[in-house]
């Protein structure tokens, strides 16, 4: 009765054995770990034949915690059969690692031996990660257990050290110029930020100095008015080859203008009337230096013709006089540069579809041409070879001139315009033209105005510009196609510094040296890649 229970007892302690299974001579079962062990805990592999038939034959075996099949050898123990958890295999190097197992297999970037040489992340991890590169990466490596890159295709950087994204700063973009963190309002170029400095826009096209003084322009270029060589109109920007030292520029309808170091003045485009000063007219589309112009302070382009300020604040002109626009006295075109009658002491310079006007000393301002809708402000519409004083107007500090309407910034920030105001761009409330100086109602503490086509733009100090007259383009960038006699504000513009007014678009530098444009873009003028109008500013592309 008593073997029966014991054969029982066995059964029950060792799963597997067969029945009637005893310990070794020498061990006894221990109940707590259900195996047989020597009297002083040691383990004790046996033989299969030294218990005799009715043993149940020890296995050694190893605790295997990571569930990969191999055990940790440092842990052996002696069972009838192997327990649950336990294996025969005592070869892992990785207990706690169900991925380290002896064999060829992929060494993998985990801070792991893999498979158990010895040696944690080598080579191949390395080349793992090179596999598993992510965007723009162009080396990668396995470092302290992870992947990390350590290269990047060229014009591309680090910048957040996350290996997922690789390599997400593109240097020749604005987010990202050529440095991670260094942000770009506009452009980016060889050695840092080349942003727009200054802007003028023309009758279909658009230009901009840029930080390091070469030009970008955009738009119309039948005639060559990009400077970029061809005849192929752009709707992003291109860069006039070849051209640096620009401190300015100046767009006309189908030409432009830039002043140089030194105060030399290059023309490129339409040239018919001599509008380039190079003594032809022959168009250019590449810029060409007025001969023997030097010591110019400031350079205004118009329809047809240009102009310069020289020293001691007198004025040269060029290009078509059909309406005495050139100011020497006479309606004869010229090629080449004549010298404005009668006029000294002029601080800045404007120009017109085809009028001119100074600002001279003291805040006044004198203006010859075209004067059929009163544009020259001296109360008449008779057309004037040489300056006339504009009306009751004194305190100027800066003027703009566009097709058929001139305006005065004053000191206190007022304006005060005249000339055709047919669709509202003189800005008293009418459309009733006027041929002397009349206050823009509505706006205060302006800092710049522009005048273009048929309309007229200003700033104010807090970078909000507004616009008013023309708007059959949505040139007005308020978000409609009505025109206004008052000034409204542009849509979503809340940090322009700069405004240009031109044919029947508008242009604003904002923040630190962005571009955005608005209106007409049948030939490209905005620079957005396309020749869709816009109603409201849109970003103007990278060069």
């Amino acid at each position: 009765m008593l073997r029966v229970a014991a054969k029982l007892l066995v059964g029950i302690l060792f799963a597997g054995c067969h029945e009637g299974a005893k310990c070794p001579a020498g061990m006894v079962v221990d109940e707590s770990l259900g195996y047989c062990v020597t009297p002083d805990g040691g383990a004790d592999a046996g033989t299969r034949d030294a218990a005799g038939p009715d043993s149940c034959v020890l296995v050694q075996s190893y605790r295997d915690s990571d569930g990969d099949g191999h055990g940790n050898g440092a842990a052996p123990i002696s069972a009838c059969d192997v327990p649950a958890g336990y294996v025969e295999s005592s070869d892992d190097c990785d207990d706690g690692c169900a991925t380290c197992v002896p064999g060829p297999i992929p060494e993998t970037c985990d801070g792991r031996d893999n498979d158990c040489d010895g040696a944690v992340d080598g080579a191949v991890a390395s080349a793992a990660c090179l596999r598993m590169s992510p965007s723009h990466a162009m080396a990668a490596a396995c470092s302290a257990g992870a992947c990390v890159v350590t290269g990047c295709t060229a014009g591309y950087e680090d910048c957040d050290g996350l290996f997922a994204n690789g390599c997400e700063g593109a240097l020749g973009s604005p987010a990202h110029c050529t440095s991670c963190g260094e942000t770009c309002a506009w452009a980016c170029d060889v050695g840092g930020c080349n942003d727009a400095a200054s802007i003028d826009v023309g009758s279909l096209h658009s230009c901009v100095v840029r930080a390091d003084r070469t030009l970008t322009c955009w738009g119309a270029n039948a005639t060559g008015s990009l400077g970029d060589g061809t005849t192929t109109t752009r709707s992003s920007p291109v860069v006039v080859p070849g051209l640096s030292g620009a401190f300015a520029v100046a767009s006309g309808s189908m030409h432009t203008c830039a002043l140089m170091t030194g105060g030399t003045v290059s023309c490129w485009g339409s040239n018919m009337f001599g509008q380039l000063g190079d003594g032809t007219t022959m168009n250019r589309t590449s810029p060409v230096a007025v001969p023997g112009l030097s010591g110019a302070t400031a350079v205004a382009a118009a329809g047809f013709h240009t102009c310069a300020l020289m020293p001691g604040g007198s004025v040269q002109c060029w290009g078509s006089n059909d309406h005495g626009q050139l100011g020497d006295g006479t309606t004869t075109s010229r090629s080449t540069r004549v010298s404005v009658t009668g006029l000294t002491g002029a601080t800045a310079l404007a120009a017109g579809g085809s009028h001119t006007c100074a600002l001279v000393a003291g805040g006044a301002v004198r203006c010859w041409g075209y004067n059929a809708s009163g544009q020259l402000g001296d109360g008449t519409t008779m057309d004037r070879s040489s300056p006339v004083d504009v009306l009751a107007l004194g305190g100027a500090t800066s003027i703009a001139v566009g097709t058929a309407h001139t305006c005065a910034l004053l000191g206190g920030g007022g304006i005060r315009c005249w000339g055709n105001n047919l669709n509202g761009a003189v800005g008293d409330g009418t459309i009733v033209d006027r041929s002397a100086p009349t206050a823009v109602l509505g706006l205060t503490g302006a800092t710049a105005i522009s005048a273009g086509g048929l309309h007229t733009c200003a700033l104010t100090g807090a970078g909000a510009p507004s616009c008013w007259g023309g708007n059959t383009y949505g040139q007005l960038g308020d978000g409609g196609m009505l025109d206004r006699s008052l000034p409204a504000s542009v849509s979503g513009l809340t940090d322009a510094v700069a405004i240009s007014a031109g044919g029947s678009h508008t242009c604003a530098l904002v923040g630190a040296g962005g571009v955005r444009c608005w209106g007409a873009n049948l030939q490209g003028q905005l620079g957005d890649g396309t020749m869709m109008g816009r109603l409201a500013p849109v970003a103007v592309l990278a060069p």
